[in-house]
């Protein structure tokens, strides 16, 4: 049976995409005791203990470069989580006004607040350390476990219509949210949107790739850093220099960073991904590989390489400098009948997610594949119609996003009007793992002070 790779789920990577899959079909999973019977039964889960980040005081003196967005980029990636608890952007109460808060959940109390110590602040102004004056473009936050950041994007045409507040910023702070400090773009310089931002764990600088757009219209690509003291950007090398096209930063490891780019190939017909590696230290590329698109398909996990194959099901990790790539399991042998396998949202170690479907009767099921007992899990939980999904990790429990709140407020129209209008904010809870393997919808929910 030839198994399709469905190439747009690549980018449905991060936990602030996973209400696209929302509603996914599961009829064909059966009954819940049904689908417990055909995965190895989950009383048998191992408890797997989260990474602890390293303190500054623990950091090694050598510089290491280290993933902290969505391989997919700033706009694919969620919450910026730390081990006592995780960071948001929320749109400001008047959503026309373009502005933005910055919003923290605490584990130990299980509260959202503001990321502000004034109680008595209204939230809405400068004056207040969780208060974001544009979001014009789009956004993103991301943590080094040491600092907090926020990557406002925007583009020449959004200076054109918006002046200053469609410029890209960066901004670099402390995790209480002081000591801000900012780097703006020029008009023509664009934040792409789509490639990971990497971290200096040393000098806690960034790592990301612009576009610079010439006066006749011309683009090029340059890899940057960030420059938090000065205030500026620096551009470390011209990444058309090099390669044809365009790339993305998927990775890192030690002080190389990994890139992507994907291309159809005019003489074999063939769509490829083509994979680079740039070393800081003596500024060289390295083609480190290569994928054929027809049967295979990239993912990304704790910034290394993988990718699976088609026929059969099979998952591999790149090793950049060796002749042959790692196998990491031969045949996957998922225990549900499937044509077509996408690649799910971004998989915490250590597990890989899927989402499997039968074009034919339109049947689905998300799954996940533990590489360290070679079992496999299905993700079942649903709540409102809306699936339950995997956001992040605490000690023995899940960080779950388990619907969008409608919220109203008030907005002030052009011609002075006042309208009532609704957003969508995301909410979360706890879960403890075993009850998420075994589809028990015992969360602990957090208290929002924000939106109450």
């Amino acid at each position: 049976m030839k198994t399709n790779l469905i190439p747009i789920v690549a980018i449905i990577l991060s936990v602030s995409l996973l209400c696209g899959l929302v509603g996914c079909n599961q009829k064909g999973l059966g009954s819940p005791d049904a689908a417990a019977d055909s995965i190895e039964s989950q009383q048998a889960f191992e408890e797997m203990e989260p990474s602890i980040p390293k303190t500054a005081e623990s950091i090694d003196k050598v510089a290491k470069l280290k993933l902290i967005s969505s391989p997919g980029g700033v706009i694919y990636t969620g919450p910026a989580f730390t081990k006592d608890g995780f960071y948001e952007i929320l749109l400001g109460k008047d959503v026309s006004s373009g502005t933005g808060n910055l919003a923290y959940t605490d584990y130990e109390s299980k509260t959202r607040i503001y990321l502000s110590s004034d109680v008595n602040s209204t939230h809405q102004d400068a004056s207040d350390t969780s208060f974001l004056p544009s979001l014009t473009g789009g956004y993103g936050i991301i943590t080094d476990q040491q600092r907090l950041y926020v990557v406002k994007l925007g583009d020449p045409y959004l200076f054109d219509y918006y002046g200053e507040n469609g410029l890209p910023v960066l901004y670099r702070m402390q995790l209480d949210g002081s000591n801000r400090q900012q780097i703006k773009l020029a008009p023509n310089e664009e934040i792409v949107a789509t490639s990971g931002i990497l971290a200096d764990d040393e000098k806690n600088e960034l790592y990301f790739l612009i576009t610079e757009t010439s006066e006749d219209t011309t683009t090029k690509e340059y890899l940057a850093k960030t420059n938090f003291d000065t205030g500026t950007i620096e551009r470390v090398c011209c990444t058309n220099e090099f390669v044809d096209g365009f790339v993305y930063a998927v990775g890192a490891e030690e002080d190389s960073i990994y890139f992507v780019k994907n291309y159809y190939d005019s003489e074999s017909f063939i769509s490829r991904w083509d994979f680079f590696g740039y070393s800081l230290s003596d500024s060289s590329w390295e083609r480190i590989g290569n994928l054929n698109a027809d049967d295979s398909y990239p993912l990304y996990r704790d910034g290394q390489i993988y990718y699976i194959k088609s026929n059969p099901f099979s998952l591999y990790r790149l090793v950049p400098g060796e002749e042959t790539d790692k196998v990491i399991n031969a045949n996957l042998n998922p225990p549900y009948s499937y044509d077509t396998v996408q690649v799910g949202r971004q998989s915490l170690d250590p597990f890989f997610s899927f989402y499997l479907s039968n074009q034919e009767n339109g049947d689905g099921a998300r799954l996940c594949w533990n590489e360290e007992n070679g079992k496999w899990y299905i993700e079942r939980l649903v709540r409102d119609n809306h699936d339950v999904s995997i956001a992040g990790q605490f000690n023995n429990q899940y960080v779950v996003r388990i619907e969008d709140k409608r919220v109203d407020y008030q907005a002030q129209l052009e011609d002075g009007t006042v309208r009532q209008l609704s957003m969508l904010v995301a909410q979360y809870a706890l879960i403890n793992k075993e009850d998420y393997w075994n589809g028990i919808p015992n969360y602990t929910l957090f208290t929002d002070t924000i939106y109450p």
